[in-house]
């Protein structure tokens, strides 16, 4: 049936009129129909496809798999929908399996704790996996809309059952709790050694007397600031600087770092447009850094021998001091929903990172060949000074690098901006920055007071 609005249109195109020819009328009516049939064909279908859907969901042209007698074995279940939505089709079953991040994990975690005792095998594709048991039971797999994630363990015993279990997270715990003995996996003992952890970075303060020497230069790499600056703690003699500020009048920007009498970095400022944009303040105890506060964000400060801890709300990150180079060696996240959702796949800290001469090597734990690496060619600031990365796949590229350019000047290049730091008889006395090599370049001037 036709809707009543096209009937309506298709009624006054058929009353005669002396300002329209009827052959335009009649022409007007049979394109108004045969849109209105294309409209209403191309709508047909849908229910089609979603009959088809229902039909076809039960593979009927899948393999079967049988177990073999007296052969134990694990399968490792994860077989996904198969169902492509934007295609309005199943897929075909696949060639090879396509594990992520935890069920990789799983399966590896498997084969490493069952492995010697079991065969461990990985089921990806929809199937009717058949246990030629006195019970003949059967696990049927083949409800291609559906998600199949777990393990079936079999002894090999035709006088044993067969076990199913879901999931696909600390399943060699509750294997092994079904057949009566102890295993654990190993990334729950790091789940364990990470909480300890957590607890521990918390409560220490004992600093070593090289990162006494040295915390200064950590405390600006964790301030925001609109351009790119060699690090002061390294670069310039701050004996008896009260404030140190740089100003691009053409921007109406400035920056200001203040001290107190021992030099140590106590505030920082930036002032935009007359406004003040951010301030970030530094709290001392036992004449070290112990809170830095931004707002009402704050960043507590701890020390464990050569490494510092700074934990703030949302994470606890570690920093391991090699020569006058602070590393950051990874983070965890301790939020009550981060922590709940990381005990979900056991694990806190999200990657593994290990020092390798002057270089940082980070990987997932479930993932050992997607490393990442951030070099330094050397960890005492000897310049020209450089930081690389490359991730897994990458070429290595130059993330930072710190060249003199001549006796009285001293260029840092971050990806494409430059800042170039003018010297006179070794004291800065000017700051020249672009975003990249094709903008203007900002003149900063440069300004000291002291005690």
């Amino acid at each position: 049936m036709l809707n009543p609005l096209v009937n309506k249109q298709l009624h006054q195109l058929c009353i005669p009129s002396k300002k329209r020819p009827g052959y335009k009328r009649w022409a007007i009516a049979f394109v108004l129909l045969f849109y209105t049939g294309v409209r209403l064909q191309a709508q047909a279908p849908t229910g089609y496809v979603n009959r088809d859907k229902e039909a076809k969901r039960i593979c009927k042209t899948c393999d079967s798999l049988t177990a073999t007698l007296q052969h134990p074995v694990i399968y490792f279940l994860d077989i996904h929908n198969n169902y492509s939505e934007s295609e309005q089709r199943f897929r075909e079953m696949k060639k090879q399996p396509f594990l992520l991040e935890v069920p990789k994990r799983e399966y590896a975690e498997l084969k490493t704790q069952w492995g010697g005792q079991y065969d461990v095998q990985l089921l990806f594709n929809n199937m009717l996996l058949k246990i030629p048991n006195k019970q003949q039971q059967q696990f049927d797999f083949r409800d291609q809309l559906e998600d199949y994630r777990g393990l079936v363990y079999w002894s090999g015993n035709p006088e044993d059952k067969a076990v199913e279990i879901d999931g696909n997270i600390m399943l060699t715990e509750q294997l092994s709790a079904r057949l009566g003995v102890h295993k654990q996996s190993s990334y729950i003992a790091k789940f364990m050694e990470d909480s300890l952890a957590v607890i521990r970075y918390k409560q220490v303060y004992k600093p070593s007397d090289a990162v006494r020497k040295n915390i200064q230069a950590l405390l600006y790499d964790q301030i925001s600031i609109g351009l790119e600056l060699l690090n002061p703690a390294i670069f310039l003699n701050l004996s008896g600087v009260k404030t140190f500020t740089g100003a691009a009048e053409e921007f109406k920007y400035q920056f200001t770092f203040e001290y107190n009498a021992k030099g140590q970095l106590v505030k920082f400022y930036e002032i935009s447009r007359g406004e003040k944009e951010s301030e970030t303040v530094i709290t001392y105890e036992q004449d070290m850094p112990r809170k830095i506060s931004r707002g009402e964000n704050h960043t507590w400060v701890n020390y464990a021998g050569d490494t510092v801890i700074l934990t703030n709300e949302r994470e606890i990150e570690r920093y391991q001091l090699s020569d006058r180079l602070f590393l950051n060696t990874g983070s965890y996240g301790i939020t009550d929903g981060y922590y709940l959702n990381r005990y979900g796949d056991k694990m806190l800290s999200s990657t593994i990172s290990k020092i390798e001469d002057h270089c940082v090597v980070t990987y997932p734990p479930y993932n050992p060949e997607r490393l990442s690496k951030t070099c330094y060619n050397n960890d005492s600031y000897q310049l020209p000074f450089k930081r690389t990365s490359k991730g897994m796949g990458e070429t290595s590229s130059v993330e930072l690098a710190i060249e003199q350019i001549s006796p009285d000047q001293i260029d840092l290049t971050h990806y494409r901006s430059r800042t170039s730091h003018f010297f006179r008889q070794g004291k800065l006395i000017g700051l020249a920055y672009n975003e990249k090599e094709t903008d203007p370049r900002v003149s900063i001037k440069v300004t000291f007071t002291y005690y």
